[in-house]
């Protein structure tokens, strides 16, 4: 769902060098702020992790508003 949804932000992954290109995808899913990191491979997306997200680390990318 947060893969798909307009209002998702995505970003490169800059943490560390992981050898591919990774993105963080931030999205509200059921009232729960998420971050997806996944590649992309050969068409096909590879998801890596997902977690909560903090409301610090929320403002931080989106805001104090959202």
């Amino acid at each position: 769902m947060v893969l798909t949804d307009p209002d998702t932000l995505f970003i490169p992954d800059k943490r560390q060098d992981y050898g591919e290109e990774r993105w963080l995808a931030f999205g509200i899913v059921r009232d729960l702020r998420l971050c997806v990191c996944f590649t992309l491979r050969n068409d096909a997306v590879r998801l890596i992790t997902i977690f909560k997200v903090n409301k610090k680390d929320w403002e931080n990318f989106y805001g104090k508003n959202n």
